[in-house]
């Protein structure tokens, strides 16, 4: 018996000093994962820093747009950090902040051709992509969109390649509903470098709500 009282102690210190190497060998695991999944484009679902990038054609030809909760971010310039967890949130939450957001969208501009949209999914629990719809000279919206596509998890990204013809669109998050953003194509002027909705078009509604047009400013 006094042999056994004896050896418990260390028995038991040899078992604490078993689960720190272990527990030291879970988290120096982790990080390898991590560097092994991101090959693949992928970002674990916590990660909830989203960058913002200028609204436009970047230096490598992509325009990138970051999928958020209920938003793009590039054209809004802010990440909202609207918590979301199913995609019937966002019409709520999109009327509740419209009038602060819509008067700060901007319109991309671009010339017309042949475009590379690089969609991500940054922080959303569940898929999305990008829809563009035509507009037609009263400004209503067509019926089916010029381009929908986009099954993007949390932290993978996929490019488009996607032909314009002079003309003004709208574009929207498919599955993850968000304003209708404004988009111009005109041989005239320049590509945008940040054109607000004071000068082109306004939307005024989410994407899950119908085929009400934009409106302009006269």
């Amino acid at each position: 018996m006094e042999q056994t009282m004896r050896n418990t102690p260390s028995r038991f210190l040899a078992f604490l000093a078993a689960g720190a190497v272990g527990i030291g060998l879970a988290l120096t695991a982790n990080p390898a994962s991590a560097k092994d999944l991101s090959k693949d484009n992928y970002r674990p679902a916590d990660v909830r820093i989203v960058m913002v990038k200028p609204l436009g054609v970047s230096e490598d030809g992509t325009i990138n747009l970051t999928g958020s909760g209920c938003q793009f971010v590039e054209p809004e310039g802010k990440a909202q950090d609207i918590a979301v967890t199913f995609p019937r949130d966002c019409p709520r939450e999109n009327r509740k902040t419209e009038n602060v957001r819509l008067p700060n969208i901007k319109t991309l501009v671009l010339k017309p051709g042949t475009y590379k949209f690089r969609v991500e999914n940054a922080n959303v629990p569940f898929a999305l992509g990008l829809e563009i719809y035509a507009l037609n000279d009263k400004g209503k919206k067509a019926k089916k969109p010029l381009f929908s596509q986009g099954e993007l998890l949390t932290g993978y990204h996929e490019v488009y390649e996607i032909v314009l013809e002079e003309g003004q669109y709208v574009y929207t998050g498919r599955q993850n509903p968000t304003f209708e953003y404004p988009l111009l194509v005109t041989n005239s002027g320049v590509t945008n470098s940040g054109v607000t909705n004071s000068d082109k078009i306004v939307p005024m509604q989410t994407a899950a709500e119908g085929n009400k047009p934009a409106t302009r400013h006269n």
